[in-house]
């Protein structure tokens, strides 16, 4: 893993990370449909949140419809995640969400090849 360079680690963490998160459970956290193939659904988008991008709180499954066509989406994935983590671990999730959001996140080759090992087991 010495060298590749940070990219390519963040790539191979997500598809490790993806594939676990995918297997958190067996239907669709937005709708609850189980007859479709599941990604791995960020509740806070990578793309303003890079800094829960592997936070396992923030990913569950997702249908394709779901998590890359339907808008409306977040709030049924919302509701339910508040019933799945309780009040509790939802405030810390969007706690962490706040501050990354305000102080970015900048991974690092230790925190990656970590999750790398993690997940690849």
């Amino acid at each position: 893993m010495k060298k590749k360079t940070l990219p390519q680690l963040k790539k191979k963490a997500q598809i490790l990370f993806n594939a676990a998160m995918r297997k958190k459970l067996p239907y669709c956290i937005s709708c609850g449909n189980s007859t479709v193939i599941l990604q791995a659904g960020h509740y806070y988008p990578t793309s303003t949140h890079d800094g829960l991008r592997y936070e396992e709180d923030n990913c569950w499954p997702e249908c394709v419809w779901d998590n890359c066509f339907n808008e409306g989406h977040l709030i049924n994935y919302g509701e339910n995640l508040r019933e799945l983590l309780g009040p509790m671990r939802f405030a810390e999730l969007v706690k962490k969400a706040t501050d990354y959001k305000m102080n970015g996140h900048k991974w690092s080759r230790e925190e990656l090849e970590n999750i790398i090992q993690k997940y690849s087991t």
